[in-house]
């Protein structure tokens, strides 16, 4: 009983953390655009806080004396009435509540919040440290558990569209109350153990330490820092592998979950522990990181050899499954990164009141900030997750060659001869393993995109299908923070939506196909023209917005079909402009038009730059990836259509890609979806909502109750028949004459729109 309570207050202590850390984050995503960027940024400030909270407490553990319980419970108040007042804070922060504030600013206020938890929350666990010193790495096990119950269910829940955001606020409140509660109905019993500051920084009491203090910080954070960099790639790599809206989410709680079960592994699991464990380890870590990759990949070939890819649902419901298996990655990764701060308190024999303890802990959450930065860098440098590893790999590789110095520092011979013996297996090693890993990888996309199948596995099959994989179309992956891009060159086999002749996929999701590209972007021009050129409101739109498109396929259509109009391009990657102007297959697509002295092209976030331009255009064109997960459902909420027509020409259109897979009704679910997207529209002040599309769904707004019909004469003779008999209105199936559903997809309560999610 008394170590169930300690361990409560510990996994409270975690999951009130990461829920005040994900909600903070997710109102600047809404609020000011950039999901990634800004959850970088909102989780390095965190993460920095609390290195500063643990610092103070660390440098200040006298000033606290035998009052610890009490700081406590303080520091908990003041979390429950930040927390009651932060929904408040945020909703008035926001660009379109201050107009006259510059966005920039609004942002850096925005980060406060995340400053301040960071730092209160950086108090919490150096004090039960210190009211339970023996219990040091139990508190940091259950801390973390607690933590990968906050990161998985924030986004199951929040997506689900029950809670608005500000709920999360007053849960964690309520879990700040509970560790009150506990903590104060424990804090005259035996369980409560408060200890007196040592008085010493002095090592010389504690048996068995072959390093100084100042080499377990300068340890302790180069395992920190590798340990959280490995996990920031390793789940970037997953979802490469396997892109999926949660997969980022569920790769980060596997980490989670592994660090606090290598944790509680230490502390429940009696043993001898010395450095000589932990360079045992630290070997096994950095050839398992070596290694995950290619195994990735294998793992991605050996699922899309027992699936059958009939259909969409289908293959959605794969996708999940496969990604679900991948978690073992960074599972285990986690696995052994979180026995390692265990084994240094063990080797040392370190208890939580102890400074050097304090001063560790703090060290580590200032790694954990520089080493997202870093892995950040990286991949946006070399466009490649699994490379990336590759290169932090090195990180442990000095950390073993250190331990080896540092075990057999009085065995010269020992020391330099498996020194030697541990960088050259690393020297041979890795260029062997990037080699086999970039063929892996080829062979995975050739596999997932061509639809190659292995149906039996005796010899002479396995031989066929490698020739077959070898003989296939090449398959480019290209790799930024935010998206990851597939140029599919070729026959792309039995894969969904297939019989074209390649294509491109952001985040495993098609966006066009080279040789049908013409029925998307020739159907947004052509409708667009036909129905307002045929209303006599604008003879040809003349400036032009475009968000999305970074391939330069629209602007292509535009320039072709349009005289000299004036476009400007929106589009968050700056990777993709770049293939688009690069890659052949593009540039043939797009016929080089972002190159045109007419466009004028911007690297930045939709919503974003409709917060701060101020221009009003004759006609947008808003081409963007399907709503995957809550960053895009910003692009498909009322506010943001909001922003578009607060930028409409009053005689001016918009055309929207419908967020639908497919346009034909076959459950409640579809026409709950339609009217979901319907009334969303229609709450935003459009007028005029026309849908058309028999293959790809569109939908046209403007401000002006208009009654639009298509005037199949005007249609020239060289518009192909796919975009002719695509230009069929499909309506809502009545939704206009429905109740407004009472969700709608806002910033504050975020509603999936897409079929096959995983909450149908």
């Amino acid at each position: 009983m008394k170590n169930l309570l300690i361990w409560i207050i510990a996994f409270i202590v975690g999951l009130a953390g990461a829920i005040y850390e994900y909600a903070c984050a997710a109102y600047l995503t809404l609020l000011f655009g950039g999901s990634f960027q800004q959850y970088i940024l909102s989780f390095g400030v965190f993460a920095g806080s609390l290195g500063i909270g643990a610092t103070l407490v660390a440098i200040k553990s006298q000033f606290f004396g035998r009052n610890k319980i009490y700081w406590f419970i303080f520091i908990q108040s003041i979390l429950v009435v930040l927390a009651v007042f932060m929904p408040t804070f945020y909703e008035n922060l926001s660009p379109l509540v201050q107009p006259n504030v510059s966005f920039w600013i609004l942002n850096l206020i925005g980060l406060i919040p995340s400053l301040v938890f960071g730092v209160l929350i950086g108090f919490e666990l150096p004090l039960l440290f210190q009211l339970f010193p023996a219990r040091i790495i139990g508190l940091i096990g259950y801390d973390f558990l607690g933590m990968s119950v906050g990161v998985l269910a924030f986004p199951f829940i929040w997506l689900s569209g029950q809670w608005d955001i500000s709920w999360f606020f007053y849960l964690a409140a309520v879990l700040n109350l509970a560790a009150i509660a506990i903590i104060y109905a424990t804090k005259n019993s035996h369980i409560i153990r408060v200890t007196q500051h040592h008085p010493s920084d002095s090592m010389a009491s504690r048996p068995q330490f072959p390093l100084n203090q100042w080499e377990i910080y300068f340890l302790g954070f180069l395992l920190s820092f590798a340990s959280f960099a490995y996990e920031a790639v390793t789940v970037r790599l997953v979802f490469s592998v396997s892109p999926h809206h949660l997969q980022t989410i569920l790769g980060l709680s596997s980490f989670i979950v592994g660090l606090s079960l290598g944790a509680l592994w230490i502390e429940f699991k009696p043993g001898n522990y010395h450095l000589k464990s932990l360079l045992k380890l630290e070997l096994v870590l950095t050839i398992l990181v070596l290694l995950v990759p290619a195994l990735a990949f294998l793992t991605s070939i050996v699922f899309d050899n027992f699936n059958s890819l009939a259909s969409y649902s289908s293959f959605e419901s794969y996708k999940f499954l496969k990604g679900f298996f991948l978690l073992i990655f960074p599972f285990s990764i986690g696995y052994l990164s979180g026995m390692e701060m265990p084994l240094i308190i063990r080797s040392f024999q370190l208890v939580g009141d102890h400074p050097v303890t304090l001063r560790l802990n703090a060290i580590n959450s200032m790694a954990v900030l520089l080493s997202g930065a870093m892995a950040v860098v990286i991949i946006k440098n070399i466009h490649s997750s699994w490379a990336a590893l590759m290169m932090l790999s090195l990180i442990n590789i000095f950390i073993v060659c250190y331990l080896i110095f540092r075990v057999f520092a009085n065995n010269k011979i020992k020391k330099w001869s498996y020194v030697l013996g541990a960088f050259s297996l690393f020297l041979v090693m890795l260029p062997v393993v990037i080699e086999s890993t970039h063929h892996i990888e080829k062979a995975a996309l050739k596999v997932a995109y061509h639809g190659i199948k292995l149906d039996r596995l005796g010899w002479e099959d396995i031989k066929n299908f490698v020739g077959v994989i070898k003989a296939s179309p090449e398959v480019s992956r290209f790799e930024s923070p935010i998206q990851v891009i597939d140029l599919v060159r070729g026959h792309m086999g039995e894969f969904p939506m297939n019989d074209q002749r390649g294509g491109m996929y952001i985040d495993g999701m098609p966006q066009f196909f080279l040789d049908n590209h013409e029925v998307y972007h020739g159907s947004m021009v052509t409708a667009g023209l036909n129905l307002f050129r045929n209303k006599n409101m604008v003879d040809y739109p003349r400036k032009i917005l475009i968000l999305g498109g970074g391939d330069g396929i629209l602007v292509a259509e535009i320039l072709k079909q349009i005289p000299d109009p004036k476009i400007t391009l929106v589009d968050i990657d700056k990777l993709m402009i770049q293939l688009a102007n690069k890659e052949p297959e593009l540039r043939k697509a797009n016929r080089q038009s972002l190159l045109n002295p007419n466009v004028t092209i911007k690297i930045d976030d939709a919503f974003k730059f409709l917060l701060e331009d101020q221009s009003i255009y004759d006609a947008i064109f808003v081409d963007l990836p399907y709503p995957q997960g809550v960053d895009l459902l910003r692009l498909y909420s009322v506010e943001f259509y909001q922003l578009l027509l607060s930028h409409l020409d009053s005689n001016g259109w918009v055309m929207v890609d419908m967020p639908l897979h497919r346009n034909v009704v076959h459950s409640k679910k579809d026409e709950e979806r339609l009217s979901l997207i319907y009334w969303t529209l229609r709450s935003s002040g459009f007028q005029t909502i026309f849908a058309f599309g028999a293959s790809e769904p569109f939908v046209v707004l403007s401000p002006k109750l208009l009654d639009l019909k298509f005037n199949y004469k005007e249609i020239g003779k060289d518009v192909p028949t796919k975009v002719l008999i695509n230009l069929l209105p499909i309506g809502f199936l009545g939704a206009e004459n429905k109740p407004m559903p009472k969700r709608l997809n806002t910033l504050r309560r975020p509603v999936y729109i897409l079929e096959n999610g995983i909450f149908d």
